[in-house]
């Protein structure tokens, strides 16, 4: 069993969970080509359903390849409380820590929140 101390711990700007999570709630699907949207239903979500967030965040493309590590095909993960958790079993398999005035490397100047 992996321990808390050795779980991956992803950086992101202060308050980029919460906005994420009100802008498309906790959980995600991710795929092997690293693609990744939110959860709009139950099951599979057809291409055509899917709103790729992949490259808007990096720290969010650094939870999907935490995921990836886990499960190399991907699948349905959440977002919750700091942590990332597989929804097949619940299983928690990195962490975020929140850090102000992070600097996200794919934009210009600072990150700020509302940016998110």
């Amino acid at each position: 069993m992996q321990r808390d101390d050795d779980l991956p711990v992803i950086t992101a700007p202060a308050g980029a969970e919460r906005q994420l999570g009100d802008l498309y709630g906790s959980t995600f699907s991710c795929n092997c080509y690293r693609s990744v949207w939110p959860k709009v239903r139950q099951g599979f979500t057809p291409k055509e359903l899917r709103m790729d967030l992949a490259g808007s965040w990096s720290w969010l493309d650094e939870v999907v390849q935490a995921v990836l590590r886990d499960r190399s095909l991907g699948g349905r993960f959440s977002i919750r409380e700091g942590r990332v958790y597989l929804a097949s079993n619940n299983r928690q398999i990195a962490e975020i820590r929140e850090i102000p005035d992070v600097m996200d490397g794919r934009r210009t100047g600072q990150t700020r929140t509302a940016d998110l």
